[in-house]
């Protein structure tokens, strides 16, 4: 059973990417974080009763416009999703969501995006790839993502492991 088709169901390196979390009342919570080697862009979805139909409603939430809100989980895995992919959601916590990719060079706005956190089921998103130690050499994650867990405890504080290793204990706010 196809729950979503594929963005490009001819593309051989098209890699999705995917989450599951039960929302209130029971209903399931599906992200998908899909995408290739460009065209079309990566993005993310997400469906609020993947079991209501088949295939399932899925929303798109990204936006190729720096101006929209949905610009922070656009293009993540920049043509390398088939080696730097995630996304995560942690158990208890459906509209918390955590998408991984590769660095965006070249963007003056951003702190690389390569670790995107939504506290608002997807809808934005803060750059979590560098942190706020210093202007001009924060300490920051590797370019290549692979994939993160967070403690059960505290759904801010994650473990993230990417081309450099394994990075251990970070912890944002989440509001």
């Amino acid at each position: 059973t196809v729950l979503k088709a594929a963005l490009n169901a001819a593309d051989i390196n098209m890699r999705p990417e995917f989450a599951v979390t039960t929302l209130a009342g029971g209903r399931t919570r599906m992200y998908v974080y899909e995408g290739s080697t460009g065209n079309p862009t990566a993005r993310l979805f997400r469906s609020d009763d993947v079991a209501a139909a088949v295939p399932a409603a899925f929303a798109t939430l990204s936006s190729a416009d720096p101006a929209n809100v949905g610009y922070g989980t656009h293009n993540l895995c920049t043509g390398q999703c088939v080696y730097d992919n995630f996304v995560h959601t942690p158990a208890g916590h459906p509209d918390v969501v955590y998408i991984g990719g590769s660095y965006s060079y070249g963007e003056a706005f951003s702190n690389k995006r390569g670790v995107v956190l939504s506290t608002d089921g997807g809808v934005s998103a803060t750059d979590m790839t560098m942190d706020a130690t210093d202007i001009y050499y924060p300490n920051g994650l590797h370019p290549d993502q692979h994939a993160l867990v967070t403690n059960p405890s505290n759904p801010s504080q994650f473990f993230e492991v990417n081309d450099g290793g394994g990075v251990s204990p970070r912890q944002e706010r989440c509001h």
